[in-house]
């Protein structure tokens, strides 16, 4: 049987989840020495910069503040490179709803799909992929 007080923790841990904006870094670190562009678009809609990861071991970030994220998906598409070095055609898609205080890190992979690997702090849920060439 599940505590009152034990019940109280959660309904409050709830309630301060939704009332608080949230407030968190978002890290990709590439896994792989293979060429992409990767951009996130956060949950208030507004898209990140063109990241260009060139090496194992990159790390980019992108701090993700605002209220109701929950409400919004968080979006992250990765894109092969041309050989004049411009964005290509998107590879993948990963949506997500995220929340919380902290952080929550991606891995790039060698075919360019990412994965989230850590979290602390930030919940996610319906995390969901497409595949290559999907607009």
């Amino acid at each position: 049987m599940i505590s009152l007080a034990f019940k109280l923790g959660i309904l409050t841990a709830l309630l301060f989840i939704i009332t608080k904006a949230c407030d968190f870094n978002l890290i990709i670190v590439s896994n792989t020495g293979n060429d992409y562009f990767v951009q996130i678009k956060t949950p208030n809609g507004t898209a990140s910069e063109l990241f260009h990861f060139k090496k194992s071991g990159q790390k980019e970030s992108v701090h993700i503040t605002g209220n109701n994220c929950f409400l919004n998906m968080t979006t992250i598409n990765t894109y092969k490179v041309n050989p004049d070095g411009a964005r290509g055609q998107r590879l993948y898609q990963a949506k997500a709803i995220l929340d919380g205080m902290g952080f929550i890190q991606y891995s790039l992979l060698a075919d360019g799909l990412v994965a989230i690997d850590s979290s602390t702090g930030v919940m996610y849920a319906f995390d969901t992929y497409e595949g290559k060439g999907k607009k």
